[in-house]
């Protein structure tokens, strides 16, 4: 076994490693839902009108709206 002047470093490194990994996961997963509430958000405000289900689909996956269905 080694001292705690060794264990130390390693786990507040380990604990940075895993604190940096849930914010990338937290950014991915707010990135993920950011697409698809705002191409709602522009359905609500009148801003995309969705011309088909496949079009809807689309735009809930891309978060972008077809060229047909922009004002």
């Amino acid at each position: 076994m080694g001292s705690g002047r060794v264990i130390q470093p390693q786990v507040r490194t380990w604990c940075g490693d895993v604190n940096a990994q849930g914010s990338n996961h937290a950014g991915l997963l707010a990135a993920l839902v950011a697409k698809p509430v705002g191409y709602m958000a522009g359905i609500d405000q009148g801003k995309t009108n969705p011309t088909s289900q496949a079009d809807i689909l689309r735009g809930l996956v891309t978060g972008v709206a077809s060229p047909e269905s922009n004002h």
